[in-house]
């Protein structure tokens, strides 16, 4: 699934960037997709806190979790960071340098600062989330285990009624001038409500929580179609909702049930298209995908030749920009990402986790999930 959400950032920024002729069609576009995008940034961030819960050992020292999640992503930040000042420097305008250099560090999320979050490599600014996740991690683990089983439900609940109030408290607190177009949000809702780090750490122990009532053998079976048909629901519900209740109010739940039930369906083995090796495949990528999809398209047919196409020609040149990107990523991702993370680690002496404890529902069956982050 981490390929479709991957797909769909892509998806999201071609079409804000309104590639075809048709003026109109940019707008219909932008106005039915403008949401879709947020699920999908919420989707890998709960998705997370589920694979580390799921594969997270009873040992496993802090230290050599943190090594192994920093030598995962902050390689792959460093030589992209680098490769799009290069960029920028060259085609187009030089950076500010006071600007960059937060996202050198992964810290421009904690600002408001528009220049500073999108300064270099826009889409980075997950990440500054994903070093709070991991470095509360290991505690955050321990917590969620004490909870007795019976009340993990509750733990969900809760959770979700945080996400609501921080949308309440970012519909309050925060001017709501200038809307953004199509999302129907100030830029301070927005930061508040959804790229904050604090904000999506809510999202993240969600992925916590429903890994363990799992684990558990707590869940309740959700089919994964009826999952999928919420979250297609919750979507459209999106759309209707006005200002920051929009952003991720509407997909949360949703996107915890297609996660979990996902996640039970392959412990069962039932068959999906989600889990075809070219799904798989793609889905091994994601990360470098999501990291390069914007330096592609900004560099690569569609960005340099900074004109509109007919629908047809259009559709190809995405088309054509997504293999790059898959390309580009697969270089990135074996050459580079995987062998370094393996040399890092084990210079490091740091050592894989055990695989969990099988679920204590005698009906849930005792295989782990094949998940990698």
């Amino acid at each position: 699934m981490r390929c479709v959400a991957a797909a769909i950032v892509f998806l999201t920024h071609i079409i804000q960037a309104g590639i075809f002729t048709d003026a109109q069609l940019n707008v219909d576009l932008n106005r039915w997709f403008a949401k879709v995008g947020f699920a999908a940034v919420g989707f890998f961030i709960m998705l997370s806190g589920f694979i580390l819960t799921y594969s997270a050992g009873e040992n496993d020292r802090p230290l050599h979790f943190w090594i192994r999640r920093l030598s995962r992503i902050y390689p792959t930040h460093i030589l992209l960071w680098v490769v799009s000042m290069g960029l920028m420097a060259w085609l187009t305008v030089r950076p500010a340098f006071g600007d960059a250099l937060p996202s050198f560090f992964l810290v421009q999320a904690w600002t408001s600062d528009e220049k500073v979050i999108w300064a270099v490599n826009g889409q980075t600014w997950t990440l500054c989330g994903d070093l709070l996740f991991y470095l509360a991690f290991p505690w955050l683990i321990r917590l969620v285990r004490r909870i007795p089983d019976r009340l993990l439900w509750l733990c969900a609940g809760c959770l979700v009624a945080a996400v609501v109030a921080v949308a309440l408290i970012g519909d309050l607190a925060t001017s709501s001038t200038p809307e953004l177009p199509f999302v129907e949000v100030s830029w301070a809702e927005q930061w508040v409500v959804f790229n904050h780090p604090v904000t999506r750490m809510l999202d993240f122990m969600i992925g916590i929580v429903m890994a363990q009532i799992l684990l558990t053998g707590r869940w309740i079976r959700v089919p994964r179609s009826v999952a999928m048909l919420a979250l297609v629901a919750a979507n459209v519900i999106a759309l209707q909702v006005p200002g920051t209740f929009g952003l991720v109010v509407p997909f949360v739940v949703p996107l915890a049930l297609v996660m979990t039930a996902a996640a039970a369906a392959d412990i069962d083995g039932e068959s999906s298209v989600f889990r075809h090796r070219t799904m798989v495949g793609i889905g091994e990528l994601s990360f470098a995908i999501y990291m390069t999809h914007s330096l592609v398209t900004l560099y690569g047919p569609i960005g340099r030749m900074k004109r509109t196409w007919p629908v047809a020609e259009g559709v190809g040149l995405i088309v054509l920009t997504y293999v790059l990107i898959l390309i580009v990523s697969w270089i990135l991702t074996y050459g580079f990402e995987r062998p370094l993370y393996k040399w890092l680690t084990r210079s490091a002496g740091s050592s894989k986790p055990r695989p969990p404890a099988p679920p204590q529902d005698p009906h849930v069956p005792a295989q782990a999930v094949e998940l990698k982050n």
